[in-house]
């Protein structure tokens, strides 16, 4: 089922107009094909790209923390910083994430 909607996310964005950001948790790593696919089918870009591995899941347990949690953005936007928060209640660590337009 999460396949099946991030490739309708990949065409509900493609019918958009303008800038687009597409933030949250989307169960799935960035070494995903379907994650991939999403990228290549939707032609937004990864905001981790350049910032390492950021894992935000489970925010309990450190040793076993992944990065299912994703803000994706059009290209007319720049990521000027990128980083995880501190926990604060959530089984997820914040994303924090700035943005600029080119």
């Amino acid at each position: 089922m999460r396949n099946e909607q991030l490739t309708a996310l990949a065409q509900f964005v493609t019918d958009i107009r303008g800038p687009i950001v597409l933030l949250g948790d989307l169960n799935t790593s960035p070494w995903s094909f379907f994650f991939r696919r999403l990228l290549e089918q939707s032609g937004l870009r990864d905001s981790a790209k350049g910032y390492g591995v950021q894992p935000t899941w489970p925010s309990f347990f450190r040793p076993a923390r992944i990065p299912i949690d994703h803000c994706l953005h059009s290209p007319d936007m720049v990521v000027t910083d990128r980083r995880v928060g501190e926990a604060f209640g959530s089984d997820h660590l914040p994303l924090i994430v700035e943005l600029a337009f080119r």
